[in-house]
């Protein structure tokens, strides 16, 4: 009879794991929920959150496409450029949310502390089927949950891509274990379920196979020939993904070699960066730049690492290797994109790579049965507390636009574009105008800079330095935009100079498709000026087109036909408004009667 159930003669309590796993379950729920709980408070950032939501409206409204979202790329349907993302799980998640929540933000972000949740689970049953042990599984589950790195993916509804493949790509590996084990079909049937939506959520999950490979033939001892079945089904899932990506993305515009060589050599550095901010969070930034990222904090990683690995012995281990591979795979995308198309690394494609670094931290000592139970969990207690209290923290800095910018700045007081960005949402104009005037000293050829300072000098009847700004801007930038020649219509138009205004304003309404309603009256008003009135009856005739409720143009366009002397066109017009319930102008109408007699 064992020692435990001979004490004082009386048979010891049976140990209960499955009534301890659910205490476990229940702190796993708990605990990110508690963190995480603010969220409910979060409006859009309006950093593509708004974009997919609610500028998508229409397009999510039609439950249709759904299928059409496997067909077109993420941000923009018609381009089918490869310097877009390939994302149509993500784009089908929020057609099916818009019809839960409509554009209440409220409804997203509970949806993403969900999904966290859920991703924080299952991280908890993959580490148990990798024979960790239950408090190992819980402390490790615990500190993916409460990781201030990872607080952007929860808090920032674009960061829900990662969510889901996160989730998908568990799944598929537990199911994928299960059916090693007990060769049972549903099992197969799921796990290849999984991984088929795990790579239409992130390209990155065709790295699946790789891993669940390794793990079955290294660390479980399975046999090659065992993994066939699952090896011909990863192998269809890739070739029809492969199908649909090649379908939506032309092949002709392909980035230049030279210029992915250079971007992935400069992004080197993010690596470590990124590793720093998993062992050291206290650098983390809301749009952290590579070039204001130290790296001290990733070379005291490296080193914690190194020592741990020699410490206990276990660089050889196989969940050791996994866990490094695992880390560095799931973070090569960030060398692959292109600067010109995304120079930021953002913290939310952390929340799959440090899932790698959980499992290197399991097969060191920290977790062995030399290190005192007690002092593990007093260690590792203090630890996620410490984490959970900045993360709970952090999510604030999610809550608005002028917060999410704010934060920016104050992480990256040098960053031109977020000093720009945060002075758009300023209310105070004095204060809006200093913010983009010092954006402007970081930066004079910023895209938008000088516009956006236009605008304000405009605004205050500062014509001069308004032209001037303007014109700085069509000199810095290609991405001209059609305000910037409105803006100079109109100053034009200030001056008398009508034969400008008619120029800049032409220009800017062949580059918005002549759908500009103010430009358009604006222009109106310059040909009746020159009193070139076929001209301005024309225009008008866009304007009403454009916006049939438009009393002023209606009553500019009146105007016109009196001083063409259209009378009957004039009370066909007349009749119309008062169809429409809006009110010609009593002076027009004394000038109608005038002509009338």
């Amino acid at each position: 009879m064992p020692v435990k159930e001979i004490k004082k003669g009386v048979p010891a309590r049976k140990e209960k794991p499955g009534l301890y796993r659910k205490y476990m379950i229940l702190l796993l729920v708990l605990v990110p929920a508690a963190v995480y709980f603010n969220v409910f408070t979060l409006q859009y950032t309006c950093i593509d959150d708004t974009k997919f939501i609610v500028d998508n409206g229409i397009y999510n409204q039609d439950a249709s496409n759904i299928l059409k979202s496997f067909q077109r790329g993420l941000f923009n349907p018609a381009d089918h450029s490869l310097y877009d993302y390939y994302r149509p799980v993500f784009l089908v998640d929020i057609i099916v949310e818009y019809h839960l929540f409509g554009s209440d933000p409220m409804g997203y972000h509970l949806a993403s502390l969900l999904f966290h949740i859920l991703s924080v689970l299952l991280l908890y049953v993959f580490f148990l089927k990798l024979k960790l042990k239950d408090t190992t599984s819980l402390v490790l589950a615990l500190l993916f949950a409460v990781h201030p790195a990872l607080s952007q993916t929860v808090a920032w509804i674009p960061g829900r891509n990662d969510l889901l493949l996160t989730i998908f790509l568990l799944a598929s590996m537990i199911f994928a274990f299960n059916y090693a084990a007990k060769k049972k079909w549903v099992d197969y049937v799921f796990q290849l379920f999984f991984f088929f939506v795990a790579i239409f959520t992130k390209e990155t999950a065709v790295i699946i196979p790789v891993l669940v490979t390794f793990i079955l033939v290294f660390a479980m001892k399975k046999s090659w020939k065992s993994l066939l079945p699952l090896g011909i089904g990863w192998f269809t899932a890739i070739f029809f993904w492969f199908f649909m990506v090649s379908a939506v993305k032309e092949s002709g515009n392909n980035i230049p070699v030279s210029e992915m060589v250079r971007s992935g050599i400069s992004r080197i550095p993010a690596f470590p960066q990124y590793l720093g901010k998993i062992f050291f969070p206290v650098n983390l930034s809301v749009r952290p730049q590579i070039e204001e990222t130290s790296l001290l904090w990733g070379g005291l990683a490296v080193m914690v690492i190194i020592g741990l690995l020699y410490y206990s012995r276990s660089a050889l281990k196989p969940l050791t290797i996994l866990g490094i591979s695992w880390f560095l795979l799931f973070l090569l995308p960030v060398l692959a994109v292109p600067k010109i198309f995304n120079d930021q690394v953002y913290e939310h494609r952390l929340y799959v790579p440090v899932i790698g670094i959980l499992l290197l931290l399991s097969q060191t000592f920290l977790f062995s049965e030399k290190f005192n139970d007690r002092y593990r969990f007093i260690l590792f207690g203090v630890i996620i507390a410490c984490f959970g209290m900045v993360s709970f923290s952090r999510v604030g800095y999610f809550k608005s636009p002028l917060a999410y910018w704010s934060r920016a700045v104050a992480e990256s007081p040098r960053n031109a574009y977020s000093k720009q960005m945060m002075g758009t949402w300023v209310k105070d104009g004095a204060e809006q105008e200093k913010i983009m005037r010092e954006a402007r000293a970081l930066d004079s050829t910023l895209q938008d800079i000088n516009l956006n300072l236009g605008k304000i000098a405009f605004r205050n009847k500062r014509y001069d330095e308004a032209e001037r700004l303007l014109k700085n801007e069509l000199a810095y930038t290609s991405a001209i935009v059609p305000d910037n020649f409105f803006l100079l219509g109109d100053i034009a138009f200030q001056k008398e100079d009508f034969g400008a205004a008619k120029k800049y304003l032409a220009e800017g309404l062949k580059i918005s498709g002549n759908a500009n309603s103010p430009a358009l009256q604006l222009l109106a008003r310059a040909y009746f000026s020159e009193k070139n009135f076929d001209s301005a009856a024309i225009t008008l005739r866009k304007v009403v087109d454009l916006d049939p409720m438009n009393e002023a143009a209606y009553n500019n366009l009146v105007n016109v036909y009196l001083s063409l002397g259209q009378k009957d066109s004039v009370l066909v017009l007349v009749g119309k408004m008062k169809q429409k319930g809006l009110k010609p102008a009593p002076e027009l109408l004394v000038l109608l009667e005038a002509k009338q007699r």
